[in-house]
């Protein structure tokens, strides 16, 4: 099993003029503390779950804190987190959106992600990594051109540790007998999956909600292992949806939860 997670290699954006930030410029990967940031005007890219939680804790001490990102914002965010479009280019001291509004800012962190890399793998290993995309695993787990090696934690936006506990369950159960899946099938199973998420390769190891859910009970129902209670998903949901407020909750049973006051 290969467990090194996807933590480790950042992933930097292609924006005019970024080389001009210097060290102005971090990415979240080395983030520690948002004191460097006091009184500052700081630019978050990324509306992910780090880009969130940085906004929010550097917005407490900043001047100023936008956050930049493109599509859809699904979560909740303080009133003093700024929110802006994508970045069209940087001047030294000035970032230009694709509004065509202009701020000055005196630091960016860019929450942008992390890029996929295996350099202890040989080619033999059959895995090649092509915009973010390994190919190929059988529900993001199996190599397909030997399946007795298994990728745990690589799928993103998923609730880590419930996702890694299925994604090994799943895992051992299916080395018992690899011989009963078929490389053929298994890579169908890949592409149609792809196909059906209608995302570029980049996002094929995406899960998101309400996915999540459909991709715990796939793997149980394959082969046959227990699944993920119904109080995880339900907790994880609540939580996405609520990353600016700092709350305590109790597991009661298998379908409810309570909030510790």
């Amino acid at each position: 099993m290969i467990c090194i997670g996807n933590y480790s290699v950042p992933k930097l954006p292609e924006i005019s003029g970024m080389e001009l930030l210097g060290s102005k410029a971090i990415h979240s990967h080395n983030y520690r503390k948002s004191d460097a940031y006091e009184g500052k005007k700081v630019l978050v890219i990324g509306a992910g779950p780090s880009g969130i939680d940085i906004a929010r804790l550097v917005g407490k001490v900043a001047d100023k804190v936008f956050i930049s990102y493109g599509g859809t914002f699904f979560f909740k965010t303080p009133n003093y987190v700024i929110h802006k479009p994508l970045v069209e280019s940087f001047e030294s001291d000035k970032v230009k959106f694709t509004d065509e509004t202009e701020e000055e800012i005196d630091n960016v962190i860019y929450c942008t992600g992390y890029q996929y890399s295996y350099p202890f793998l040989t080619p033999e290993c059959g895995i090649r990594v092509e915009d973010n995309w390994v190919k190929y695993l059988y529900k993001h787990i199996v190599n397909v051109d030997h399946p007795t090696m298994g990728f745990i934690g690589i799928t993103f936006k998923v609730c880590p540790f419930p996702t890694f506990d299925i994604q090994v369950r799943f895992f051992l159960e299916f080395i018992k007998n690899p011989s009963r899946f078929f490389r053929e099938e298994m890579v169908t199973d890949i592409l149609k999956d792809v196909h059906l998420k209608a995302v570029p390769p980049h996002h094929v190891h995406l899960i998101g909600m309400p996915l999540h859910r459909t991709y715990f009970e796939d793997l149980a129902n394959t082969v046959k292992i227990r699944k993920v209670r119904p109080v995880i998903h339900r907790l994880y949901e609540v939580l996405s949806n609520n990353r600016n407020v700092d709350k305590r909750y109790r597991i009661l049973n298998d379908e409810e939860f309570t909030e510790i006051k």
